[in-house]
């Protein structure tokens, strides 16, 4: 069963594999797609693709393919964005050009920090970071808070249903007493450290490794 992001069924859609993204791209949830592909979706570079996984509907940003992609019919897309689509390296999934609805209010469930409150600085901080990213209920985000340190989040609830496009007016919200599902995956041998997060202190738990940490601006 695929889940309620599904919305209308597209008209025209592009089965395609899934390959790895290069270090550059990590993190920036794209979707590097072939000139042709791109065309027969008829999706401009910076569109919101949808992609259709196995069990799941998530959303990436279209970017050109790498030039050595050009004919192997493949998409690039990172780690995160595998998983936000329950797809592994070499699959195959269905792409097409998605509707880029507005986010009006996101509930989150936060995963890897033990103890957080919505505060103004920190909505106003993932209104900032979340601008012009993909949002679909079930995906998990992973948003930087300083040098490889991310405050992980798994979307909850989103409205309007369906892939989103989050906006300096999106609302963003935290599911109370929730610490996400913990069945990512992303999470493990983890350890609590207090940060700062413009001026809202938090205890994150950060990996063994992670020991430097850079002021938010």
């Amino acid at each position: 069963m695929v889940d309620k992001n599904e919305g209308e069924v597209p008209s025209v859609e592009a089965e395609v594999r899934v390959a790895e993204s290069k270090p550059r791209d990590i993190g920036k949830v794209l979707i590097r797609v072939s000139p042709a592909t791109l065309e027969k979706l008829q999706i401009r570079t910076g569109d919101i693709v949808r992609i259709r996984g196995k069990n799941r509907i998530t959303g990436a940003i279209a970017w050109p393919c790498y030039p050595e992609d050009i004919n192997r019919g493949t998409v690039n897309i990172d780690e995160v964005t595998r998983e936000n689509a329950g797809v592994s390296i070499g699959d195959q999934v269905l792409i097409s050009k998605a509707n880029e609805t507005a986010a009006l209010e996101i509930l989150l469930a936060p995963i890897n920090i033990k103890k957080i409150a919505m505060t103004p600085q920190l909505e106003s901080y993932l209104a900032r970071r979340l601008t012009g990213h993909p949002l679909s209920r079930g995906d998990v985000l992973r948003v930087p808070i300083g040098i490889d340190c991310d405050i992980h989040f798994q979307i909850v609830q989103t409205k309007p249903e369906g892939i989103l496009l989050g906006k300096r007016t999106t609302i963003f919200r935290l599911e109370e007493g929730s610490q996400g599902n913990g069945d990512t995956g992303m999470v493990s041998r983890l350890e609590p450290i207090r940060i700062y997060l413009d001026g809202y202190s938090v205890e994150v738990k950060v990996g063994a490794f992670d020991s430097v940490f850079a002021a938010l601006k």
